[in-house]
């Protein structure tokens, strides 16, 4: 009876008594007792799928068909075999297969390079080059990097950065990974994406262990012995001295070697763009922010819009950068604050466009301001190195709304109007390179103002009296009149400034020379009239004989 109760027994139930007793004698291996503490954060949830139960995903997640009553004790399944899809099932990452895996560069600027394994001749970094555990990758000078890791996490390296990939693994067809880095200097931004991925980078005074998360680790530059974590997104467990700190988000600590880490700080604000707008035609590239209170400095990264890698990474004490380096494009920029002790605060990031080549010519005349003395304006301005010809424009108002003048295609340098009157203008320029137009330079304000003309002169009166006259000026403008005993006016007996275009004196008993000149309303100085002498008037006649009178009765 007994044996052929045990002949009869239900063939579906053989498997479960099977996979029952090996995963008794495994338990030892993986552990069947109550989970860790830990566990709670270092496990990955799998939803189970049509066809989906606990012995497979055994055998494909973790090894082999025997662990299976581990994970039933663990997620506290009362019926493996009832199990619908879309049930969760935890699994301590301890548990998951590990394969060794790869990490990609997906961007590189400058002179980077990396070794493999470290210490190994140095090759050149570029995008696509695949890196592997033990390879030690430098960033140069006004570099930047992006790693790419199994799980899609990026890591960006800084300038001056020295980082060793001491383990690339990932835990086999659960799209997470299983790194760890030493950060001997330099700066790394880490963007952790899959949930449960373990990701761990040391420096040489901690370590930062975290699951899915945002965060930022630094090596002081000047003190290489201590370092700083900053978190933006999750929670970062930061070690040194034998303690560990959890750090959540929005906090930042700072750690020396064989010191814990120091109490969290608040990361400081975002600050607040004020320039460039999101559309920009202004060249240098002035970007400009609402100090933070509480900073001692800022840095500010831009990245071109549809790139990973930073191309300008810079720190300022002022709230304000400025760079002629950009090309047309669109950008995002990235800024945030730093407290005294070096700790960087959150960050707030602007989308703009760059629309500002060809640039506008330097102008050369007439300058902002300049009286213009001749009877018609010539324009001068510089020749940008991509430009083929300019956009003139010439305006009674500064903002040229009244135009009276707009020249498409002015291939020279020079440029002189048909006519104008004397007034005020405002005038500015636009570099052309093909059909694409650049902006407008600042307009320039110049008056027009002919140099006065030399007056016509005449004279009149008799032989006790004379009147000079000349031809009037224009309202606003007066007189100089100079009288002379020489025609170089060395010797100038009379100098006054007159409003009435006449002048009286009496009749000179010696030769005089005068001359006139338009004083406009802003003291400038006309031509002078060409001298003219006066000279003294005629003796009576009987005066005019007497010496020969004198002669002739001497000669009697």
């Amino acid at each position: 009876m007994y044996c052929s109760n045990t002949n009869s027994v239900d063939s579906a139930t053989r498997p479960g008594l099977r996979h029952f007793l090996i995963g008794l004698l495994t338990s030892l291996a993986i552990g069947t007792g109550p989970a860790r503490a830990d566990d709670q954060d270092d496990r990955w949830v799998y939803v189970l799928k049509q066809g989906d139960n606990l012995w497979n995903i055994s055998v494909k997640y973790l090894g082999g068909i025997e662990h299976w009553k581990q994970l039933q004790e663990m997620n506290g399944v009362s019926y493996p075999r009832r199990m619908p899809p879309g049930t969760q099932v935890s699994i301590p990452l301890r548990w998951l297969k590990v394969d060794p895996t790869k990490a990609k560069v997906i961007a590189s600027y400058g002179a980077n390079s990396y070794s493999s394994p470290a210490g190994a001749p140095e090759k050149p970094l570029s995008e696509g080059t695949v890196l592997q555990a033990g390879d030690e990758v430098r960033v140069s000078e006004n570099g930047n990097a992006v790693l790419e890791f199994a799980d899609g996490s990026l890591m960006q390296l800084a300038e001056s950065t020295v980082l060793n990939l001491q383990r690339v693994n990932k835990f086999n067809q659960t799209g997470i990974a299983d790194s760890e880095s030493l950060l001997k200097q330099g700066r790394a931004e880490t963007k952790v994406k899959a949930r449960g991925t373990r990701f761990e980078i040391s420096t040489p005074s901690a370590s930062s262990a975290v699951r899915g998360t945002e965060f930022r680790t630094s090596v002081d530059p000047v003190d290489p012995d201590r370092s700083r974590v900053e978190v933006l997104a999750g929670v970062v467990g930061v070690s040194g001295g034998g303690q560990t700190r959890e750090l959540q988000a929005g906090y930042g600590t700072a750690i020396s070697k064989d010191s814990a880490p120091e109490p969290p700080v608040k990361l400081l604000p975002a600050p607040e763009f004020k320039l460039p707008e999101e559309y920009s035609r202004e060249f240098p590239v002035v970007f400009r922010w609402k100090p933070v209170s509480g900073a001692a400095s800022y840095r500010l990264q831009v990245w071109l819009a549809d790139q990973e890698i930073a191309i300008i990474d810079e720190t300022t004490q002022l709230p304000a950068f400025s760079t002629n380096s950009l090309a047309d494009a669109r950008y995002a920029a990235r800024l945030r604050a730093i407290d005294e002790t070096g700790i960087e605060g959150l960050e707030n990031t602007l989308d703009f466009e760059l629309d500002a080549q060809p640039q506008p010519p330097a102008v050369i005349s007439p300058t902002e301001g300049q009286v213009v003395r001749t009877e018609l304006p010539e324009f001068e301005w510089a020749k940008p190195s991509n430009a083929d010809s300019f956009r003139f424009e010439m305006s009674t108002d500064p903002e040229f709304k009244n135009l009276l003048s707009s020249v498409h295609g002015v291939e020279s340098t020079h440029f002189t109007p048909k006519e104008l009157a004397p007034g005020t203008y405002f005038w500015r320029l636009a570099s052309l390179s093909g059909r694409e137009q650049g902006p407008f330079g600042h307009g320039s304000m110049f008056i027009l103002r002919p140099a006065p003309d030399a007056p016509a002169v005449s004279t009149e009166g008799d032989e006790k009296a004379l009147t000079i006259r000349w031809s009037p000026a224009r309202e606003g403008q007066h007189y100089r009149l100079q009288v002379a005993k020489d025609e170089a006016f060395r010797e100038v007996l009379v100098d006054e400034q007159l409003d009435s275009p006449e002048w009286q004196m009496e009749r000179p008993k010696s030769k005089v020379f005068f001359r006139v000149q338009v004083i406009d309303v802003d003291g400038f100085q006309g031509a002078w009239s060409l001298p003219q002498r006066i000279d003294p008037p005629p003796l009576p006649w009987y005066i005019q004989i007497l010496p020969v009178a004198i002669v002739l009765l001497l000669a009697i």
